[in-house]
């Protein structure tokens, strides 16, 4: 995941570093107009912290109850999803 956040300010609540893991060499700030890479492991690895939430609720069935059974080649079942969500029955 690469992030880009331009700041103002020196400080900053959401950028942490992190002192305790492995160096990884990727961290970069733009300083006075030009992009340099810290390659200091003594400066940590830059954290972002975010909130994610990419959950999607299950689409709800209408019709077709629990335990129903039927000997037709097609059925028709109705319910309602999320509209950009494609549902697929088998």
């Amino acid at each position: 995941m690469y992030s880009l956040r331009r700041q103002s300010q020196v400080q900053c609540q959401v950028l942490k570093l992190d002192l305790n893991s492995p160096f990884h060499d990727r961290n970069w700030e733009l300083d006075k107009g030009t992009w340099k890479q810290d390659t200091n492991p003594e400066n940590g690895n830059i954290m972002i912290r975010a909130v994610i939430n990419n959950e999607i609720s299950a689409p709800a069935i209408k019709t077709q109850q629990d335990n129903t059974y039927t000997n037709q080649a097609k059925v028709q079942v109705k319910g309602t999803a999320i509209p950009t969500i494609q549902v697929q029955g088998k």
